[in-house]
């Protein structure tokens, strides 16, 4: 596991530490650096999660203010990290690396110092340690703003204790990095501490689902590094003891939404002797600058360009919806997206357009462009993608963004659009956007839209098969998709290609073999899509008797929902329902011995369902299972819920249906 630590975009997964030893445990945890006892080594389980590989004894994160001449004033980030590893399966987490903003094209940038490390063992009841050697730091530069120190603890083994330390001084004030409380292992006592100089008056904001065991503030007076005057300084002071490690179950949209964690905004300034600079910005001061931008609002007013487009869809389509959809086929027919994401334009409109290439604000600024030539309203949405996080509407900053798609308004009606985008049809936006809220930026002010997707994606199999005198099963599986099954579905066999989708999907299972297949609407994101399969199943066997499931392919072999509770919403981004058919014939000399029973199981509010039934009639056996799931994100009280409902539908599929030879 990887530990990131940045300053703006990068995502610090953070080992959260401490040690809760002592009467008077508050602060009695942290220790120097350097000072481990042979004490320390005599545990090697967590009790509270013996399932742990590693433990984070504890962790220190202290930011100051220091003013360099010539430079100006810059914050210091200190951080102290010491783990402890319990398992073998733990050693990665003596892998470590950390971000930092370094931009190649610029000259102010975050600087790393200080970084030092060592790995103590306990060896004849000695404690032996092993420094980290500066050959084994390495720094990569991995785009063209930010950059990752990486580096390997030395010697470990099980029971190994390491801690490292290093600094990291920014000059960016505005976009303090914040601290993570939280990390994949548990956390014995993570502490963050920040010192803000008079000067400066910081939003803070503070988010996860359990309780600080400090949090305090306090005023202090001193002399700040690099000047000479005294001043005051606002400390804070966050520590939380015993948090369990971050489980990354299915259905969320990343860690960093859920972890415990801190984070600034700077509102104000003022210097001595100098006005109020009042930085807090509003929703309104937001879209006011992404309107004024060059590479945003500016952008739009070049509309020259796609005249000619414009007519020539307008002439061959009089209907608004058509218009629409045939300009994002136009998007998606004749440009590439270069895999960019950003609300800001990387090439801006017209080098986009004479290239036929562009990041994600380039390729939609043009479909916009273009739907407004044919008196279409059409808006840019700011929003920020799964994997990026959700953004925080009570903060606003153009920081939480980091992609753009279009909207299209058509009456009362609205359509979705990303032009980046050549898997998905009109009206229906990548599955990474399904995001909580975007923020439309218009002429004259601005709204928040959900992107949760309300239409309900389907998986629909029908299976028509006979059982021959032989024990095989022969026949045909037809399946269609639709929306977010089907777009996933597409792209994994238009990458992989159809033979070796086959092979992954059917052939892994040496039970069955795939005779004949083939797909329609492969080419065609517009449509759904439809498979077909000839096959031929083994069943198991003994004696007179035949085993076999109704499911040929388990698609849930297990429960996704693992743990006793989620103090997280279960967010699938869009409701869905996977419904199986099978019909089988069975032949004159079997009789069906045993069937599973038919089931049903039901939300709360009609909010998902999940039913099992089977029938025998006339030497044919009927099947029918559905599951629908009809809200795209599900609340942590409901967790129980789901919970129970998987357990059922698991053990249901994993039943069979029992068939005897009788006399021929």
């Amino acid at each position: 596991m990887k530990h990131l630590f940045s300053l703006a975009k990068f995502l610090l997964l953070v080992l959260s530490l401490s040690i809760a030893l002592g009467a008077n445990p508050i602060y009695a945890q942290v220790a120097k650096f350097g000072k481990v006892e042979a004490e320390d080594f005599q545990t090697n389980v967590y009790p509270l999660d013996s399932s742990a590989s590693a433990i984070v004894l504890f962790e220190t994160g202290n930011t100051t203010f220091q003013y360099i001449d010539g430079k100006g004033m810059v914050s210091n980030l200190e951080v102290h990290r010491r783990i402890k590893i319990l398992k073998k399966t733990g050693y990665d987490q003596a892998d470590i690396s950390f971000g930092y903003y370094f931009p190649k094209s610029n000259s102010d940038r975050e600087k790393v110092s200080d970084l030092k490390g060592y790995t103590y063992r306990l060896e004849n009841g000695k404690v032996e340690k092993y420094k980290l050697e500066r050959s084994s730091i390495f720094e990569e530069q991995v785009t063209e703003n930010y950059a990752v120190t990486k580096f390997t603890m030395p010697q470990i083994a099980e029971g190994a204790i390491f801690e490292y330390t290093y600094k990291i001084q920014s000059p960016y004030l505005e976009n303090l990095s914040g601290w993570y409380f939280q990390g994949d292992i548990p956390a014995l006592w993570s502490e963050y501490e920040i010192q803000l100089p008079e000067y400066y008056t910081y939003k803070t904001v503070s988010q996860g689902y359990y309780s600080f065991t400090v949090n305090e503030s306090k005023q202090s007076v001193g002399i700040l590094t690099g000047l000479s005057n005294q001043m005051g300084f606002l400390v804070h002071k966050w520590a939380i003891k015993d948090i369990p490690a971050f489980k990354n179950e299915k259905y969320i949209t990343t860690p960093k939404d859920y972890m415990m964690r801190v984070s600034f905004q700077l509102s104000q300034i003022q210097y001595p002797n100098q006005p109020l600079r009042n930085l807090s910005t509003s929703w309104e001061e937001v879209t006011k600058r992404y309107r004024e931008s060059d590479n945003f609002g500016v952008q739009l007013k070049k509309n020259g360009l796609i005249k000619d487009i414009a007519a020539s869809i307008k002439g061959q389509y009089k209907n608004p919806e058509e218009q629409i959809d045939a300009a994002y086929k136009y998007l998606q027919k004749n440009f590439k997206w270069n895999e960019k994401r950003g609300e800001f334009t990387d090439l801006g409109v017209r080098k986009a357009f004479q290239e036929k290439t562009g990041n994600s604000a380039d390729l939609n600024l043009l479909l916009i462009m273009i739907l407004r030539e044919m008196e279409i309203e059409a808006n840019p949405v700011l929003l920020s993608t799964r994997s990026f996080g959700k953004v925080n509407i009570l903060y606003p900053s153009i920081q939480q963004f980091n992609h753009i798609i279009t909207y299209a308004e058509i009456g009362e009606g609205i359509i979705l659009l990303d032009a980046i985008s050549k898997d998905t049809p009109t009206g229906v936006l990548p599955y990474e956007c399904l995001n909580d809220q975007g923020l439309v930026i218009k002429d004259n002010g601005h709204e928040w839209l959900s992107l949760y997707s309300l239409d309900k994606s389907v998986h629909l199999s029908n299976s028509i098969l006979k059982l021959n005198k032989n024990g095989i099963i022969e026949g045909t599986i037809q399946t269609q998709d639709k929306l977010y099954i089907a777009i996933s579905k597409r792209s994994n066999i238009n990458e992989l290609g159809q033979e070796a989708y086959i092979k992954q999907k059917w052939l892994d299972n040496t039970s069955i073999k795939v005779n004949k297949y083939n797909f329609k609407g492969l080419e065609d994101a517009h449509t759904a899509l439809n498979a077909g399969y000839q096959v031929e199943i083994e069943t198991d066997q003994a004696g007179e008797r035949i085993y076999w499931s109704p499911f040929i392919k388990n698609p849930y072999s297990e429960n996704p929902f693992k743990q006793e509770e989620r103090r997280f919403p279960i967010d699938f981004g869009y409701p869905f329902q996977e419904m199986y058919l099978v019909n089988l014939t069975i032949p004159e000399n079997y009789t069906v011995e045993e069937l599973p029973k038919s089931q049903i199981y039901r939300l709360p509010n009609n909010s998902g369902e999940f039913s099992y039934s089977i029938l025998n009639q006339d030497k044919n056996i009927q099947f029918r299972s559905t599951l629908t799931l009809t809200k795209p994100i599900y609340e942590p009280v409901e967790y129980a819920g789901l919970k129970e409902l998987f357990t059922l539908m698991v053990a249901k599929f994993g039943e069979q249906i029992v068939l005897k030879k009788t006399q021929e």
